[in-house]
């Protein structure tokens, strides 16, 4: 059986409306109010750099775990809370800056920020520079940072998991390494706000050096990445010790669901679907070209916990139906090893409350596969 990383792949957008993306401020920038549900999958290889990529993008499975990633503006600030941390940016002309970060053992405020985009932003565009920033650790210890940080359009080219795929995507790669230590006494302000002491520190200070590397894939017609790695290491003198390796995922189809209106990027995905593969509610992704033998009627009622089936079977064979929502879930399965041609009903009781409006019902008939996607 297909993976649900398939089904939601060829349900999102199948096109080359875009040979080259570009990221802009109206189509990409963080914005009040959005929310996000990311996935976590299993670290995979992040392949290489250059035109016409190929991204193998790894699977992930019902148990894996969900993380919100939303994002609020305070004045002049745009706050993002995730994984129990809240990051500070600015936007400065057409540029965003991290002005800090804050959880339960950490505070810090960057005296010089990262940059961390400048709009618009397309293959081969790079930003970068040094920061420096200070705060507390736990209730009364000092400490303070120094780093050099870049970030690249290193790659374009296409998402697949070996057997369909998301064209128009680009991958920015943002690197950070920076020197940290932690005092009892706090240290002069001049540290941190001069960029000759601060490089000066950055090269001379005897503490290891911690990097960090994240690769974002975005996709034409959706403003957050749909697939992020994310890698940390430190090295001390001739030994690096890796800390994690860990990724997620954040699906087209999944923000389309979970963002607010969000229009300009509406209109490139109404300009795929209008250059894609057909009617994007019903999809035949293998067999006889219009010939699949099962004609199917659903029925699902405003808070109901199941989805009722009418289906006519034109032969005799070996039928499954396997209902998801748009994170992947399995809510709901049928599996009939044979059925003899005629007429059916039969109901799929949902296992969990499924996320979203949007249920795909994937239909197998021998070898033979059909989505739907319908709201509920």
């Amino acid at each position: 059986m297909r993976s649900v990383l398939n089904i939601l792949i060829i349900l999102s957008v199948c096109t080359n409306v875009l040979c080259q993306q570009s990221l802009t401020s109206t189509l990409n920038a963080y914005r009040d109010g959005d929310g996000l549900y990311k996935v976590q999958i299993g670290y995979n290889n992040i392949g290489g750099r250059g035109e016409s990529q190929y991204w193998d993008c790894p699977p992930f499975s019902t148990e894996s775990q969900y993380y919100i990633q939303s994002y609020r503006q305070q004045g002049d600030t745009m706050i993002c809370l995730e994984h129990e941390t809240m990051y500070q940016y600015k936007n400065i002309g057409d540029s965003i800056l991290c002005m800090g970060f804050e959880n339960r053992s950490t505070e810090i405020h960057y005296d010089i920020p990262i940059l961390q985009m400048s709009f618009p932003f397309a293959y081969e565009d790079s930003i970068g520079g040094v920061f420096a920033g200070h705060g507390q650790y736990g209730q009364r210890r000092h400490i303070g940072i120094w780093g050099r940080n870049y970030t690249v359009a290193d790659a374009y080219g296409k998402l697949t998991d070996g057997e369909d795929t998301i064209s128009n995507i680009l991958r920015v790669h943002q690197h950070s390494e920076f020197r940290r230590i932690v005092s009892n006494k706090s240290m002069p302000q001049v540290c941190f706000t001069d960029i000759d002491t601060v490089i000066q520190i950055l090269d001379t200070l005897a503490a290891p050096l911690l990097i960090e590397d994240r690769y974002r894939w975005y996709h034409a017609g959706n403003r957050y990445p749909i697939w992020e790695v994310c890698e940390s290491k430190t090295v001390s003198g001739t030994d690096t010790l890796s800390h994690f390796q860990t990724a997620f995922l954040c699906l087209p189809e999944a923000q389309m669901e979970d963002l607010s209106e969000d229009p300009e990027n509406e209109y490139i995905q109404t300009q795929q679907l209008t250059q894609g593969v057909g009617d994007p509610q019903e999809e035949e992704i293998s067999g006889r070209e219009n010939s699949f033998p099962i004609r199917i009627e659903y029925t699902h009622s405003s808070g109901s916990k199941s989805l009722e089936l009418h289906y006519t079977l034109s032969e005799s064979g070996p039928v499954s139906f396997s209902l998801y929502d748009i994170l992947g879930t399995c809510l709901a399965s049928s599996v009939h090893s044979s059925l003899e041609a005629g007429e059916y009903t039969e109901q799929l009781v949902y296992k969990t409350q499924p996320f979203g409006q949007t249920l795909v019902l994937y239909i197998r008939f021998s070898d033979e596969e059909k989505l739907l996607k319908f709201q509920k």
